[in-house]
């Protein structure tokens, strides 16, 4: 079976040889209409500089389909702009078709076009979010995701399905 998506992660970007890879990559899967997704995964000390992380994330978003940010990595692009506001703008400035912005335990926000909502999140005690929004976005990018629904419907309402997507994240202690 073809593979419909490709993801983007920015640790990919931090250095060469890796970085212009990456965009090649991206460029190639573009040319062939693959759908790109992209999650900054901004970790400071990877950085030599927060400058050039937002630089080249927001490189990334230029050349992305779907984007999930964390709440920090939100503010790191749009300052201290309102999520409402925030979201409009990153979707319209660098022409995304979906935008996540993940909260935590607080569930998650979502940007379709004029499309705005929050999706609440499951009250669970995590013991590791080591690979939360690896596990997030790719729920949105696999069959039972959100990505078919959205290219189709500007709003999204009555379903459970995203937050399926985002139970999956926390990992509970097993054996004491």
């Amino acid at each position: 079976m073809p593979v419909k998506n490709r993801s983007l992660w920015s640790l990919s970007l931090t250095d060469e040889p890796a970085r212009p890879a990456t965009f090649e990559a991206i460029k190639q899967a573009k040319d062939i209409g693959k759908i790109i997704s992209f999650d900054p995964n901004y970790r400071r000390q990877l950085w030599k500089c927060e400058h050039h992380a937002k630089e080249l994330m927001k490189k990334g978003l230029l050349n992305s389909d779907i984007v999930k940010l964390s709440e920090e990595e939100f503010h790191l692009l749009v300052g201290e702009m309102e999520f409402l506001e925030g979201t409009d703008y990153l979707v319209k400035e660098y022409q995304l078709s979906l935008l996540f912005v993940t909260l935590g335990n607080e569930g998650c926000l979502f940007r379709k076009g004029k499309a705005f909502g929050k999706i609440s999140g499951y009250n669970v005690k995590a013991v590791d979010t080591t690979g939360a929004g690896d596990a997030f976005l790719g729920f949105f990018n696999g069959k039972s995701g959100l990505v078919a629904i959205f290219t189709h419907h500007d709003t999204y309402t009555n379903s459970k399905k995203p937050r399926h997507g985002k139970a999956m994240v926390p990992i509970k202690k097993l054996n004491g």
